[in-house]
Parts: structure tokens; C-alpha cells; sequence
């Protein structure tokens, strides 16, 4: 056996998908992880734990989906807009704004389910709002209580293009707040309110319908005469043609595109006068330019970077006048495709000369940026080393560009990925982070013990009959049979089994459901020759550590917790984490951690029918960045179940850099913090009502404590303190190797000792794997025992817990909440000699 010292010392990489573990000749590879939970790498190299959440509030509807908006006028005067069902509210300087003690709240058009799908632009004060279904809205600011939201009267446009037919239109005026116009045959229907309509050198927007060929109509630019003309046109917008869907500014102009009828067209706003759609050929005129392609492309993004990148379900275009000199204008506009990927209705982000868009199945993010070797745009995969990591599909992003320019993503299942972006440096490192607390899934175990006693009395061979007395089961019902000796013959303890209901006393097993429901039932062989004490069980099968929940919609390494609502499971226990084995659509198994290692055994179950939830981490549902001082401040809306129903609130991430202070750092999720004279009891946590929850206190970790009538007692009086729900940070390395030339892959070998480099670090765990941990000591036998553990910088030295094997695989936890930034890691193996 030959020692060897190799070395970790970067992480920016990122956690690697598991299709990478061959890939020791790829250079990312030694520097990233198999598992990166709640750390975030630096570009720099070394990882720290992701900061905890302080919460705000509830949102208005906590039954209900509701997004995050960022609204920014300056880095002092940054808001976060709460949109929900036809809602509005506020946040500023980390809190809700209020009005006379409430929440202050303005109305909008927007219902739950079209929430993500509103696309936004803004100019100082004034943000342009848009979805397909509504005319476009103008959220104005005058003050933090004085907010308006308005429908956008735009001048004399934007129109389709002029009628080619015969029919006819004549104003009974030429001005005025209530003329009729008269269309020589059927034109108008009655969603036409509201639109507008240009001929005779003016225009008016139509106020009330009354038949195909009448509507009432109020002029804004007044008709040269009262004659019937051929030559009209009718507005573009309106809700018989729908409503533009993607909003941006470019080149002074404010530029709309993809409305229902119209999904590949741009509308172009005059030069300088955002609200104004008058067309023509001056260089500052308004203009119209519909996309030619072979396929309906639906424009679902726009960003304005060096040129207007136009993001479509078949392909990415770029607008532009064709020279870098020259703004676009009516005659010189130029639209190329540059990639033909196809883009998701997500919001697209710029960050700088790139731009980031979500891929048309939501599951892979590009990079569009101009490469001038190629002179073109090139889009590569930013997740082709870490598929996995958007596999379930992302709803939602927003950059943070201070400190550490990340790229935050709100995945269908609750997690927030994170992506280090650092093009100059090659940085591209994923991350995913859970939070803390728990989650509804909508899925329950039905649970159940049914005792009875086997004999030739009781089991009919020759009607294939059990008699167990009031059973209360159902045809159809799912169940496990467990006989510890003498089985029935034909059954057996591994099987799931179909009931069918004979009587109130009698039971047949099927081996389907649809057997079940046709009463085609196992044929019973044999019955024990003398009285066994035997089970049904409904939920869970005791003898295979199987759980029956249908259609659980689970997927391996999922992870859940159980929910006990009166006698627990033999074996469950609330507020600990499990990972699920998917064994099909209706059955999984438990672990206690994600390498699925180690079985969860249960025991027994109730003995009367009761129904207990599963539940899943906290979902992240929403995530808007606004500009701060120092740090972008990244929001999120997070939904969790809190005493027994489903909660939504708003909260926001600590700050990264917490200046080495003991009592300032917060590694706790829906948080809060206390200052002030000493005190052993803590209030105002109803939020998290029936909650565990960790607390720091003066800088040290406390124990764990259950919100009662919204507070929690402590052990010692504490003049400074953090509490919130707790996470865990993990890291797992790929497999030790020294090189490509030179490799211990496949080798057996033994990691005897590890030296961890810190930061400014308090608590870890560090072993082979994550069932096997053994804490470091961070006290120096020189400290007093009366003060918190001071900040660690430094090597630590650890005799590691290991056998011979062949992975090499190094995993370091930290589940207190308290700081941790690894800057490297440099193991000592003894290696088998080839």
C-alpha cells in the first residue's frame, strides 16, 4: 500500500452530475462535488454556507400560488412587489409597507394562474406591465402609500394593416366623446371595446358595442370628414386580437411583441416617446415587423443587450439597424436568427454582454452571447455538467450580482438551484439549496393493523374466504398481509394485495385491483393447523418496509417527512428527513440518507383506520433580487406547512458577509432576530406555531425548542438571539483522484487522515459518507467555556473514519447553524499498488 496526499482546492465546479463520475480527465472535474446542499460556491474557488432567511410576512392568500416582482428606481429606493389574485402589496427597507396599520394594497387585473406569466419593463418610477390577456397596465410611483395602476392610453397605434376589402367606415361625426361609426358590413364584435380604429387622417378608440355594423366610439385625433372610405384599420391590441406578452426597452424606444393573433410580431414605440405608435418612415417614427419564419415562432422574451435579442419558442433572433453605429429606425431595422434552441415563457436575464434564457423545455439554461471569431451569437449549455440539477424543470430566475454574481432558479419541486456565474473566470458552478421546513405534498398513508387469528376455522380453502370480525375494509382497499409463522398458503409477506369485500366479517385477497373489483380472488391452499395471531395491514408492509400511498408521484432521492396525526408508524418519527425508494407508482420505501444506504424499518402500525400526511421540504414558489449598498438582497415566497395547514411567506436572505461578528451571522430560515435585555422566553413566532426550532444565542448554538402559543422558553437568559427553522449544509467530494496520467480509480484505498482549511468557521461533520460522521472540535482547551467558540481560520486535522474501499470519497456536514467556508481539502490515502 503506497500514502499519497492529493488535494481539493477549488469548488468551481460545482456539484457534477453522476454521468461525470468517469471523467477524470475532464479538469472540472477535481474541482466539483457529488452533492453541494445549501453552500454556494464563490468565484473564487471555496464554498459557504447559504445565508439563512429573515421572515416578513404572510402573503394575502396563503392557500394561494403569488409572485415576487423587484421594482427599482435607485440602489436607496427598491421595492418588492407582492402580486396575487387581483392584488398589489409592498415591501421596502425589509419590510411590508403599511397603510393605517394594514398592509397597503392596490388592485390589478391579474388572477393567480397568470401571475408568472406577466412580463415587465421599467423606466424610472414607471413600470410597463404585460400579459396576453389584458391591456397593458402602468404601475406608477409617487411616494411608498401612493402607488397607481393603470391602463396605458397609447397615441394612435399600434394598428393592423389597412383593409383590402370593400366594406366601408363613416364616422356620424367628426369629433366627439360619443360618435357612431358605421361599417358598410359585419365587421365589429363585441370584445372590439376599447380598441382602436384610424381612417380620414384620424383616429378613435371605440367605447361601447352595438352591432356587427355600429359601435360607439370616442375620438382622440379628430376624422377630416364624414365620408365612407375603404381605407381603415383597426387597432392591433384589443381583446379579439389579445394583448402583447413581452415588454422591453431598446434604443429609446419601448418595445411590445407576441400577442394571440400575432404571436411572431414586434411593435416598436416612436424614439423617445414610449406611449406614442404613430408609423410612418422619419427615423424616430414608430414601426411594426413581423418575423418571417418556415413555423409559427412564438415570441415569448425580449432583452435589450448591444443589439434586441428576441427569444422564441423555435429559435433566438437579434434586431438590429445592421451597423454598431446606428440606431435602428423604419428603414434600416435588420432581424437575423442566431440559434435555433427555442426559448421558455420564463424572463430571460442580461448579464453583461449575455444573456441568460431558459431553454423551450425548461430544463437546460443558455448563454446567448456574440462571438466575434464566428461573428455571430453562440448559446452554450450552462447545465450540460449538471443536467440533474434542472431536470425537474425551472419556473422562475433573477440575478444577484453583488457580492458573488449568482443566478438564482425556482425549480417546479421547490428548490432553489443556484448557478456562480463568472464567464471571465470560467466560472459556471451549480448549487441547490433547501430550506427549511416542510411542505405539503397532497399524498397520505392510510394506515392500519388488523389482527386476527389464522386457523382452518377462519380460512376457507375452499371458498378462498378469511373471516376477520368487522374488518372494515373496502373492495378494492390495498393491503399487506403478515403472517410471522404459519402462513396461509398462497400468500405470502412480500406481495401487495387487493381486498374483496364478502361481507361485513369476510374478506377474499386478489392480486390486482381490477381482480378485486371482479371478484376474481388468490386461491387460498392451505390454513394453519392451530391458532396463529396474523395481520393485515393497510399503508405499510412491516415485513418489506414497503409504503402504499397511490399515485404518490415520488421519484428516488426525493425526500419527505412523515406527519403523524394520532399513533405513529413503528419506526417513523416526525422531523426527521427521509429519502424515498421509488418501487412504482403506488409503493416506495425510506432512508435515512440519500445514498440510500440505510433502510428505515418499521414495526407496527394503528390498530383503528387513521390517515397520516407525507410531507416534502419547504417549496421556494417565487425569487426576486433588488439592488442594495452593498449586497443584492435576494426575496423569496416560501410555502410550508405550519400546524396543520399550508402557509405561504415572504422572506429575504441575509446578508453573505456578516463582518466576523458572533451575534450578526443568521444560518436559520424564516427567521427572526431579539436584542435587548436579557431574557429566557421568546415571542412573536406564531408563524411557525408547532415548529422545531434552532436558536443562536450570544453566538452559541441552543437547544432545540417547539413553538407553543407563539413562543418558545429558553434554558439560559440571552441578551442576543437568532431563531428560525434549521438546514443542514453538505458537501460530498467526487472520488479522490490524482490525475489523469496517474489514477487511483478502481484501486482500493483507505483515507487514514484529512485536513480541512476553514474560514471563519464554527461546527463541522466530516466523514466517508453522511452515516458516518465524526464532529470536529472547534473549542481550543485555552477558551472559556463561559464565551461562544470564536471563529475558526485555519487547518483543521482530522483522523479520518474510514475502511478499505474502492470510492474515496470525502463528506463534510454542518448542521448547526452556525458559519462554515471551506477553502480546501486535502486527504492522506493509502493506495493499493498495481
Amino acid at each position: 500500500m503506497g500514502k499519497q496526499l492529493l488535494s481539493v482546492p477549488s469548488f468551481t465546479a460545482g456539484e457534477l452530475s453522476s454521468r461525470m463520475q468517469g471523467r477524470t480527465d475532464f479538469k472540472k472535474y477535481f474541482s466539483g462535488c457529488t452533492r453541494l446542499e445549501n453552500f454556494v460556491v464563490l468565484p473564487h474557488g471555496p464554498v459557504t454556507r447559504r445565508p439563512g432567511t429573515y421572515y416578513v410576512s404572510p402573503v394575502k392568500t396563503q392557500t394561494a400560488k403569488t409572485r415576487l416582482i423587484p421594482f427599482e428606481f435607485s440602489t436607496t429606493q427598491t421595492y418588492i412587489l407582492e402580486f396575487g389574485n387581483q392584488y398589489i402589496r409592498f415591501y421596502k427597507d425589509d419590510g411590508q409597507i403599511e397603510s393605517s396599520g394594514s398592509p397597503y394594497e392596490i388592485s390589478s387585473p391579474y388572477l393567480t394562474a397568470e401571475l408568472f406569466d406577466i412580463k415587465f419593463a421599467q423606466s424610472a418610477d414607471v413600470m410597463y406591465l404585460v400579459h396576453q390577456n389584458h391591456s397593458v397596465r402602468k404601475l406608477s410611483r409617487t411616494g411608498h402609500t401612493s402607488w397607481s395602476l393603470t391602463e396605458t392610453e397609447f397615441t394612435n397605434g399600434p394598428y393592423l394593416d389597412a383593409n383590402t376589402s370593400t366594406t366601408t367606415m363613416a364616422p356620424s361625426a367628426t369629433t366627439g366623446s360619443s360618435i357612431t361609426i358605421t361599417a358598410s358590413s359585419s365587421t365589429f364584435v363585441s370584445t372590439d371595446v376599447n380598441r382602436l380604429i384610424s381612417f380620414s387622417n384620424g383616429h378613435a378608440k371605440i367605447t361601447a358595442f352595438g352591432s356587427a355594423t355600429s359601435v360607439t366610439a370616442e375620438v382622440k385625433d379628430d376624422f377630416d370628414n364624414t365620408n365612407a372610405v375603404e381605407d381603415w384599420k383597426l387597432g392591433a391590441w384589443s381583446t379579439t386580437t389579445g394583448f402583447p406578452s413581452c415588454v422591453s426597452f431598446f434604443e429609446q424606444r419601448l418595445v411590445f411583441a407576441s400577442t394571440t393573433n400575432n404571436p411572431q410580431t414586434l411593435y416598436f414605440s416612436k424614439s423617445g416617446d414610449y406611449e406614442n405608435f404613430t408609423s410612418g418612415t422619419n427615423a424616430d417614427d414608430a414601426m411594426i415587423y413581423t418575423i418571417a419564419s418556415n413555423q409559427v415562432n412564438v415570441i415569448e422574451a425580449l432583452k435589450a443587450t448591444r443589439t434586441l435579442i428576441v427569444m422564441t419558442t423555435g429559435g433566438e433572433y437579434s434586431v438590429s439597424s445592421g451597423s454598431s453605429q446606428d440606431a435602428i429606425t423604419p428603414t434600416n431595422i435588420n432581424i437575423r436568427k442566431q440559434s435555433n434552441y427555442g426559448s421558455a415563457g420564463v424572463d430571460a436575464l442580461s448579464i453583461g454582454n449575455a444573456t441568460i434564457f431558459l431553454q423551450r423545455a425548461k430544463r437546460k439554461i443558455r448563454e446567448l452571447a456574440y462571438n466575434f471569431d464566428s461573428d455571430g451569437y453562440q448559446a452554450p449549455d450552462m447545465t450540460i455538467l449538471a443536467e440533474h440539477i434542472t431536470e425537474s424543470g425551472i419556473t422562475q430566475m433573477d440575478y444577484q450580482q453583488e457580492p458573488f454574481s449568482i443566478v438564482w432558479c425556482v425549480r417546479t419541486d421547490g428548490v432553489l438551484a443556484g448557478l456562480t456565474y463568472n464567464r471571465l473566470e470560467q466560472v459556471t458552478a451549480w448549487h441547490r439549496h433547501i430550506f427549511g421546513g416542510k411542505s405539503d405534498t397532497g399524498k397520505d398513508i392510510k394506515q392500519q393493523q388488523i389482527a386476527f387469528t389464522s386457523n382452518s376455522t377462519n380460512v376457507s380453502t375452499a371458498n378462498n374466504t378469511i373471516t376477520i370480525s368487522s374488518h372494515g375494509l373496502a373492495t378494492g382497499d390495498p393491503v399487506y398481509y403478515n403472517a410471522p409463522s404459519n402462513a396461509i398458503g398462497g400468500l405470502n409477506n412480500s406481495n401487495l394485495y387487493y381486498v374483496i369485500s364478502v361481507d361485513a366479517n369476510t374478506i377474499k385477497l386478489a392480486s390486482t385491483s381490477g381482480n378485486a373489483s371482479g371478484g376474481t380472488a388468490i386461491s387460498l391452499t392451505t390454513a394453519p393447523g392451530s391458532d396463529t395471531t396474523q395481520y393485515i395491514y393497510q399503508g405499510i408492509n412491516i415485513y418489506t418496509d414497503i409504503i402504499f400511498s397511490a399515485n404518490h408521484g415520488f421519484k428516488t432521492g426525493d425526500i419527505v417527512y412523515y406527519d403523524n396525526t394520532g399513533t405513529s408508524i413503528g419506526g417513523l418519527a416526525e422531523n426527521i428527513k427521509y429519502f424515498v425508494g421509488k418501487v412504482d407508482d403506488n409503493q416506495f420505501q425510506l432512508y435515512r440518507n440519500e445514498d440510500l444506504l440505510t433502510e428505515v424499518n418499521m414495526t407496527s402500525a394503528h390498530t383503528t383506520e387513521q390517515t397520516d400526511n407525507i410531507l416534502t421540504h419547504a417549496q421556494v414558489e417565487s425569487v426576486a433580487v433588488i439592488a442594495g449598498a452593498e449586497e443584492d438582497q435576494v426575496w423569496v415566497i416560501v410555502k410550508r406547512w405550519i400546524n396543520g395547514a399550508e402557509k405561504r411567506y415572504v422572506e429575504y436572505l441575509t446578508p453573505f458577509n456578516f463582518n466576523a461578528d458572533l451575534t450578526s451571522f443568521h444560518y436559520l430560515d424564516s427567521g427572526l432576530n431579539y436584542s435587548g435585555d436579557a431574557t429566557s422566553s421568546l415571542s412573536g413566532l406564531s408563524h411557525l406555531e408547532g415548529e422545531k426550532v434552532s436558536i443562536i444565542g450570544e453566538g452559541a448554538a441552543q437547544n432545540d425548542k417547539v413553538v407553543s402559543s407563539g413562543g418558545v422558553s429558553l434554558d439560559n437568559a440571552i441578551e442576543e438571539a437568532n431563531i428560525g427553522l434549521g438546514y443542514t449544509s453538505d458537501l460530498q467530494t467526487m472520488r479522490l483522484d490524482e490525475g489523469y496520467q496517474e489514477t487511483t480509480q478502481t484501486k482500493v484505498k483507505r483515507i487514514y487522515d484529512l485536513s480541512v482549511r476553514f474560514h471563519e468557521t464554527v461546527g463541522a461533520s466530516v466523514g466517508p459518507n453522511a452515516d458516518t460522521l465524526t464532529a470536529i472540535d472547534f473549542r481550543d482547551s485555552s477558551a472559556s467555556m463561559d464565551l461562544p467558540v470564536p471563529l475558526f481560520t485555519g487547518d483543521k486535522h482530522i483522523e479520518f473514519d474510514s475502511d478499505y474501499g474502492t470510492e474515496g470519497l470525502v463528506y463534510i456536514k454542518q448542521p448547526q447553524a452556525l458559519p462554515m467556508t471551506i477553502l480546501g481539502i486535502y486527504p492522506r490515502l493509502e493506495t493499493e499498488s498495481v
